[in-house]
């Protein structure tokens, strides 16, 4: 229809203002005509349950048609609707004739497809349709009566058809099952691959897992043993520096009685010995030296005075043995005598 768009438009006020299930009823018609068979059969729905509660002939028929128009456009096929406008009106043989060629197309359309898009229990299921849409046409091409809605011819045609089609069944049950088995097998032979990828798998992560058990043990026994060897290098340590100390004890415990022995009153051989009297000595020298500087003072008043040097009792047995020579110290302030002053 050149002009279904502007219907619907049309149709789209009159449903504002008319709340009826006619104008559902058209709106279907318009979609129909468009060939949108998907909204078309939402427009009959919609009529046939809101306001028919479907128990409207007409509107199922259209509905049925519908689906038909939708069924060869999908490839697909489905005779629930026209099965429901038969049980409301039994007697229709319209209805009866539609019945029986959707039936019969449903079962031609599955043995032209390809086994993969089509199952077994689908084939089987519009084989059997197709079986009762065979006697019905054998019933309608065997009706005598003076007035039918279909034409006879037609459905002896439909008939014969049908036995031809029917014949070829078994071999398309065959095929089907064989594909399916096959199929099946390969599933089953995916599903097999899959669950030995997947134990392998396992296998693979249970050595990794007992790997690095292993791994982990020896790493822990290594450690442990460290620890133990670093226990014993601290023992050893501790027994050298302790072997050290007490070495060290003994030294000084040896050296303090070397000591004691060599600073005692008695010497070797039970005898007393001197002790030394150094400063004493140095000041008795320092005294003498002085007055024996006063007296060359008196007696040469020029001389310069010496000043000896003071030595303990091993340098002078020193000097004794090695004679050396005077030695003179001049005094910071040198005095003159009264001769040079006059």
């Amino acid at each position: 229809m050149a002009n279904s768009r502007e219907a619907l438009d049309i149709f789209a006020k009159v449903r504002e203002s008319i709340n009826d299930g006619s104008v559902y009823t058209n709106m279907g018609h318009c979609y129909y005509a468009r060939d949108e068979f998907d909204r078309a059969i939402e427009s009959y729905e919609t009529a046939s349950k809101r306001f028919y509660s479907n128990q409207n002939v007409s509107v199922l028929l259209c509905l049925c048609r519908a689906w038909y128009a939708k069924a060869n456009k999908d490839q697909s096929f489905s005779a629930e609707q026209c099965a429901a406008a038969l049980h409301l009106c039994p007697w229709d043989k319209a209805i009866l004739y539609n019945i029986a060629m959707i039936q019969q197309k449903a079962a031609e359309l599955l043995m032209t497809v390809p086994p993969a898009k089509r199952s077994l229990k689908d084939l089987q299921r519009a084989i059997e349709q197709a079986s009762h849409g065979q006697k019905l046409f054998a019933s309608l091409a065997a009706d005598r009566s003076s007035q039918v809605p279909y034409n006879r011819d037609i459905a002896d045609q439909r008939r014969k058809y049908g036995e031809s089609m029917l014949r070829r069944c078994e071999e398309q049950l065959a095929t089907q099952r064989q594909w399916e088995a096959e199929a099946q097998a390969k599933i089953e032979a995916a599903r097999q691959r899959r669950q030995e990828e997947k134990e392998r798998q396992e296998e693979a992560e249970r050595a990794r897992q007992e790997e690095l058990r292993r791994q982990a043990e020896k790493l822990a026994e290594e450690r442990r043993l460290a620890r133990e060897q670093a226990l014993e290098w601290t023992r050893e340590v501790k027994r050298l520096e302790s072997d050290e100390e007490r070495e060290k004890q003994a030294k000084k415990a040896k050296r303090g009685k070397r000591s004691e022995n060599v600073s005692g009153d008695e010497g070797v051989g039970g005898e007393p010995r001197q002790k030394k009297r150094r400063g004493k000595l140095r000041k008795s020298r320092k005294r003498a030296q002085k007055a024996q500087n006063g007296d060359d003072e008196e007696q040469k008043p020029r001389k310069r005075t010496k000043k000896r040097a003071v030595r303990d009792d091993d340098d002078e047995e020193e000097v004794a043995a090695v004679p050396r020579k005077k030695q003179y110290k001049s005094k910071e302030v040198i005095s003159d005598s009264d001769e040079e002053m006059s």
